[in-house]
């Protein structure tokens, strides 16, 4: 199990503001995660075999789509 000061991956999810959600059967997991940044909605999926699996794709895209939000922020205020 994933921890940093005794998180595991989903805790840090939603302690980051994420609002995840899971479903699927024993080794077939899906999730998605969400996350209103300034009044837009971001909105990752993933898929895994046991929650924290699900939880690691979810980080790993939410990175990026935060990343993605932001250069996009960037070349509007440039505009």
């Amino acid at each position: 199990m994933f921890s940093v000061s005794g998180w595991s991956a989903m805790e840090w999810l939603t302690m980051t503001g994420w609002t995840v959600e899971m479903c699927g059967e024993d080794d077939d997991l899906r999730g998605t995660a969400t996350r209103q940044v300034y009044g837009e909605t971001l909105t990752v999926n993933g898929t895994g075999s046991t929650r924290e699996d699900v939880a690691w794709v979810l980080i790993d895209r939410a990175s990026d789509e935060l990343e993605l939000w932001e250069g996009r922020q960037r070349v509007a205020a440039a505009a």
